[in-house]
């Protein structure tokens, strides 16, 4: 799996230089993918947040015709099975 070192770095730098941030990092995994979410919204800027994943939101529905669904992922068999 891959590291996020990176981007505990980037959230380090973000946070030193008192920056309003939201970084989410997608991995897929052998059984299940993951998500991590890093963030640090001072309230004065909520709706401006909001208003941004609203807008994330619509461009992807758009793009991908309404959230389409990856298929389950198949699990290996063990040898001797």
């Amino acid at each position: 799996m891959p590291s996020l070192d990176f981007v505990y770095d980037l959230v380090e730098k973000f946070d030193e230089e008192k920056l309003d941030y939201l970084v989410i990092t997608m991995r897929e995994g052998r059984e299940e993918d993951k998500v991590d979410a890093f963030f640090s919204i001072q309230p004065d800027s909520e709706n401006t947040f909001y208003a941004s994943i609203e807008e994330i939101k619509n461009i992807l529905k758009e793009r991908t015709g309404n959230n389409v669904k990856k298929k389950p992922k198949k699990k290996r068999k063990k040898k001797g099975e």
